[in-house]
């Protein structure tokens, strides 16, 4: 499971290429799942974001 507490939070750039900026609060495990999780779904939070950004 992801991080139960409000205290876990994180940045990860997808734009020029995955980068992980922070993630504060998830332990090692919980850090490996998250990147790969981003990874895994970049293409589709990059589409959602576009989709959403191009009503404006």
């Amino acid at each position: 499971m992801l991080g139960c507490c409000m205290c876990a939070f994180g940045k990860i750039w997808l734009v020029p290429g995955i980068e992980v900026v922070y993630l504060q609060g998830f332990n090692t495990s919980e850090q490996k799942q998250i990147k790969e999780i981003v990874t895994e779904h970049a293409d589709d939070f990059k589409q959602k974001w576009n989709e959403y950004f191009s009503w404006f």
